[in-house]
């Protein structure tokens, strides 16, 4: 049981449980379709909620997941493969990686004449 339920009342046939709002600290008796929930959580009151759902929507929700980077050999062996004509499957195919990872560095770098900062760094320490 949640530290939530406090005491409880007999209800009909229904067993209704006391909860304490986690915002302000007040006991009550959610009903079955009590109004004032949010991921399982009850709040005593419309305040108590939409103080609540303010809290959740300062949270930062990401966008999308980060990429983990690629080790420098794995990006090499891309870059190789863009430059000789090969198609992102093909690439994807002999190097045991997904195709969105392919397509993700054809579109950051490939497509615009770029080269990733760490191959321009390797490149560089090779030069000098």
């Amino acid at each position: 049981m949640s530290s939530s339920y406090v005491y409880g009342t007999l209800l009909g046939a229904h067993w209704l449980p006391e909860r304490a709002c986690p915002r302000c600290g007040n006991h009550f008796e959610p009903t079955d379709r009590w109004a004032y929930k949010i991921n399982s959580v009850y709040y005593c009151s419309y305040h108590c909620y939409t103080a609540a759902m303010r809290e959740v929507a300062r949270k930062p929700v990401p966008k999308h997941h980060k990429r983990a980077l690629l080790p420098i050999p794995q990006l090499r062996k891309i870059f190789q493969g863009f430059e000789c004509g090969k198609s992102q499957k093909e690439i994807a195919l002999s190097m045991s990686i997904g195709t969105d990872t392919v397509h993700y560095y054809y579109r950051k770098y490939f497509l615009k004449g770029l080269r990733p900062l760490a191959l321009q760094k390797e490149e560089r320490s090779a030069a000098q």
